[in-house]
């Protein structure tokens, strides 16, 4: 229904409605435009935005792939190496297959 309306509108609806979100309380909604695969989330610059600066954005920034652990529970990697974890009460994680 929605390409009879406008294509290119449609297609862009619903990429946005498979966004993956890193929701935290005190640091900022982050989006992430690529597939979660075998518990990963590969980003690079571009490819994910988060909506306000923070220390979860920056360390967003500084990494090249996510882990998802679980609802509450995110790690940040640069290579191979662990940077950093998002985690607790106030960490949810909406993935989408």
């Amino acid at each position: 229904m929605l390409q009879a309306c406008d294509k290119t509108w449609a297609k862009s609806f619903l990429e946005l409605q498979r966004t993956n979100i890193l929701y935290t309380e005190y640091d900022g909604l982050h989006l992430f435009r690529q597939p979660l695969v075998d518990g990963y989330i590969m980003y690079g610059h571009g490819e994910y935005r988060s909506i306000e600066p923070s220390s979860v954005s920056d360390l967003i920034a500084s990494g090249s792939r996510l882990r998802v652990h679980g609802k509450h529970e995110v790690a940040i990697y640069r290579g191979s190496d662990r940077i950093g974890l998002v985690e607790g009460d106030n960490v949810g994680m909406c993935s989408f297959y």
